[in-house]
């Protein structure tokens, strides 16, 4: 690859996790305050409505992120045919949530929660009409500009929320700070890329990539949302608003650290389209799977053994009972975070049927496993289903890229799992065998722990370690290079 290229993934890796970690940093002081501000069922009616209209919205997510970062000379013509779509699929399905609020609310008996349904039709055409400029931008290689917006808008969005929730204005104060943030990265999105945009030319052959690739991926994209979606509807329909609330912090606070490795998966996705070479893709996707899994397990490693006493020391005594769903959500988003690419292979392979297969055989699975797992084990049982009906069906089609690019998992992700092991036993000596009182001793045991982890997987893996370092500092060194 150009050393340019290089260079600019180097670079973007670098701005992209460190806004990605200053914004979830922020996210998640933002959750200590309102969680003493706001009670369970404030979380839970917010959630329980934000997954009827995200997964309804879903219906118009073309997926147009892999259709540009597939094909760069063609982006910007391709994303103006995208925003048009959008503009129109997602101001009707606007519309219609609008008008059917009562109606859903009703059906799914939680008639409280139709306030909150009609106060947030207008987010999923919002986030439509962002995802074109944010494509073109990574396209382009303009990740510091998505790093900036990144961060103002997770800064508007917690502010808002704050300030809404402290004058009383409970789960609405949610749906304010989902506004503003989605509207600071609308506008400075197309602030950026909008021109570029509004001046291509569409063209028959962009027109035809919205059809084939981009409503093949539409079905990859409901099952998604689907899956994502469907167990807060159905744990707030059965148990209860207040339930969802804890179940939905207890997705939320492990999902914080997976959202920082969200800044991996454009700048994987820029490298393997920009690059055709399967010993280079091998590599790429290598060194993502491992570096995603060191950054995600030490959540793991501290959070398993210290579950109940994390959440009532940091959200408060009522969110205790959340604490074994929290361990399940802890394993869901290492795992999930760490096979994640084998979506972003199949998309520049051109292959989008296999990740609707993929999603299709999770979106089946989780209703399925999830209603007779909850009904016997309650919020914990729905975790549980959640991470198994994810695990079964991509196993399959994580042997399908290790067969094309000649990839072997174990070996790859043996030193992390090694080190994550050796910090888990040494945190499970001081839980179960050896209890502190103290709020000292249990810091102190913590911070052993993960210096346990960093310690071993720096003896078993320093490759990635020069890796991180390099990547953190913004630098290229010969690994770097040699995996870009």
């Amino acid at each position: 690859m150009k050393p340019s290229i290089r260079t600019a993934a180097v670079r973007g890796v670098s701005l992209l996790a460190g806004a990605t970690i200053g914004a979830r940093a922020i996210g998640a002081l933002s959750l200590l305050v309102l969680a003493r501000l706001l009670v369970p069922a404030d979380f839970g009616v917010f959630s329980f409505s934000l997954a009827i209209v995200g997964l309804l919205g879903s219906v118009a997510g073309l997926e147009a992120k892999q259709d540009l970062l597939r094909d760069p000379e063609s982006a910007a013509p391709k994303a103006r045919a995208y925003a048009l779509v959008h503009l129109g699929l997602g101001t009707t399905l606007a519309g219609l949530f609008f008008l059917a609020a009562d109606s859903v609310a009703g059906m799914l008996g939680r008639p409280q929660s139709a306030v909150i349904l009609r106060a947030i039709c207008l987010w999923p055409l919002l986030e439509l009409l962002k995802l074109t400029p944010l494509g073109l931008l990574e396209v382009r290689f303009r990740f510091r500009a998505e790093a900036r917006l990144v961060l103002a808008g997770t800064m508007l969005r917690v502010a808002g929320a704050i300030v809404f929730a402290a004058l009383g204005f409970r789960a609405v104060a949610l749906v304010i700070g989902v506004y503003l943030e989605a509207l600071v990265l609308l506008g400075g999105a197309w602030g950026l890329a909008g021109r570029e945009i509004l001046a291509a030319r569409i063209r028959r052959r962009d027109l035809r990539s919205v059809r084939t690739f981009g409503l093949s991926m539409l079905l990859a994209h409901l099952l998604l949302a689907w899956y994502w979606r469907v167990d807060d509807i159905l744990v707030g329909w059965r148990l209860g608003l207040a339930a969802a609330g804890l179940y939905a912090v207890a997705f939320q606070v492990p999902h914080t650290m997976l959202k920082v490795t969200d800044a991996f998966s454009p700048v994987v996705s820029s490298l393997l389209g920009h690059h055709p070479d399967p010993g280079a893709r091998a590599r790429v996707i290598t060194v993502a799977m491992r570096a995603t899994f060191a950054v995600l397990a030490p959540a793991v490693v501290v959070g398993v053994p210290h579950a109940e006493r994390l959440l009532r020391v940091l959200f408060g005594a009522d969110w205790a009972p959340a604490a074994a769903t929290f361990r399940v959500f802890l394993l869901l988003a290492l795992f999930r975070g760490t096979f994640r690419y084998f979506a972003e292979y199949a998309a520049v392979k051109g292959r989008p049927g296999l990740i609707a297969a993929s999603r299709a055989g999770i979106a089946v699975l989780v209703p399925v496993l999830g209603w007779f797992a909850m009904l016997r084990w309650g919020l914990p049982g729905m975790a549980l289903a959640v991470l198994l009906a994810w695990a079964v069906p991509i196993a399959g089609f994580l042997a399908w890229m290790r067969r094309d690019l000649s990839l072997r998992y174990l070996p790859m992700l043996l030193p992390g799992g090694v080190a994550a092991l050796a910090g888990l036993a040494a945190g499970g000596a001081s839980r179960w065998w050896a209890p502190v009182e103290t709020t000292g001793g249990w810091l102190l045991v913590m911070a052993v722990q993960l210096g346990i982890y960093a310690a071993v997987l720096r003896l078993l893996d320093p490759e990635l370690f020069r890796i991180l370092r390099a990547s953190l500092a913004g630098k290229a060194t010969r690994e770097i290079e040699a995996g870009a």
